[in-house]
């Protein structure tokens, strides 16, 4: 939390140094939010301190530009891999300079906390215990190894810098073109930290159940990831004679359901009630898939929003985001995620308290 914390302070201070005294300033949210969110995936995974707000030059906000970005043309064959999975192996699926450099960041990390035996409690310490365990009869009848353990850690960037960036860029999009949404919100955010002195902790998140509930309904309209993958267990066979044989890969298109008005009343609108706890009865669980459902869900999901609420809220206390006309939506067709459109300029104004 207090990693989170500090990064989003950083932010924070970025933001005010850029609206000022104005009336409010444009600015391209995307590329604020994903230094906010690069910072914080350095924190918590690489023990780093990156400031990348006030250094977008920074060897490793590069990388993470290079390991997440697109191309004008993205890889069409990624899309045969789906159904001929045994064209996968070999070919890499991410620039692999970025990858050597991202493994080679963390080896170094790990390698001089062990020696400094400065434990942080934090993930470089938990996959230095995983290490530690390589060697054993356990791991090596799992097949685990340094490098299998190494991966975890990128997913865990992977997975986690983009797609939050993009959840707060939509955020603010749709909060800005939402004021009456925005303006419950910032009540709801006011009226805790005068209960708790300014602050926002992580025992007083649950708190902000509408908060959550703008996040959840922002997730519901652009999810970033557009579908989830499984694969079968086992036979399976449904009453309409639908059969799913074991080893097959299942897609869910979460995107095509979250805007299903079989299971969303008013689909397209952003409606954050609907995720109300009074509300949580009123639509079917598995009509919401953003972070996956079931005991395979998204591992990040807990950590995703915890890092979403104290952005939100700390950017929302002194801030409020207001649409324009040059405040437009546009996704490119034919990628594989919602996270790569065209630069979203949103206006942030300093709130008159």
């Amino acid at each position: 939390s207090k990693t989170i914390e500090d990064a989003v302070i950083d932010c924070v201070n970025y933001v005010d140094k850029q609206v000022g005294d104005s009336s409010g300033t444009l600015l391209d949210v995307k590329k604020l939010f994903s230094a906010l969110t690069t910072d914080v995936i350095a924190r918590c995974v690489f023990g780093m301190k990156l400031n990348a707000v006030n250094d977008g030059d920074n060897e490793f906000v590069k990388a993470t530009a290079d390991l997440t970005g697109d191309s004008e043309d993205p890889p069409k064959f990624l899309c045969a891999l789906q159904t001929f999975r045994f064209l996968a192996k070999g070919i890499p699926i991410f620039p692999v300079k970025a990858l050597d450099f991202f493994g080679g960041i963390l080896r170094n990390v790990m390698k001089t906390r062990r020696e400094e035996n400065n434990l942080q409690n934090d993930m470089v310490d938990s996959l230095n215990e995983l290490m530690a365990k390589v060697p054993t009869p356990e791991f090596k009848q799992l097949k685990i190894t340094e490098t299998t353990i190494l991966c975890q850690a990128l997913i865990f960037l992977f997975a986690g810098f983009e797609t939050t960036a993009t959840t707060l860029t939509m955020l603010s999009y749709y909060l800005g073109n939402n004021p009456d949404k925005q303006k419950k919100l910032i009540e709801e955010l006011d009226e805790l930290m005068e209960k708790n002195e300014g602050k926002i902790t992580h025992d007083n998140l649950s708190e902000l159940p509408y908060m959550n509930a703008c996040i959840n309904e922002t997730l519901r309209l652009v999810s970033p990831v557009v579908r989830v993958e499984r694969v079968c267990a086992k036979d399976w066979k449904h009453e309409s004679g639908l059969i799913i044989k074991k080893g097959w890969t299942v897609l869910f298109p979460n995107h095509s359901i979250h805007r299903n008005e079989k299971y969303w009343p008013e689909p397209h609108k952003y409606i954050p009630e609907r995720f109300m706890p009074e509300n949580k009865d009123k639509f079917n669980p598995y009509a919401f898939m953003s972070f996956g459902q079931g005991p395979r869900n998204c591992i990040g999901s807990r950590f995703a929003k915890e890092e979403l609420i104290y952005s939100l809220a700390l950017i929302l206390k002194d801030y409020y985001f207001e649409a324009t006309d040059e405040t437009k939506l546009e996704f490119k067709k034919g990628r594989m995620f919602l996270s790569q459109y065209q630069p979203v300029k949103v206006k942030i104004a300093r709130r008159q308290k």
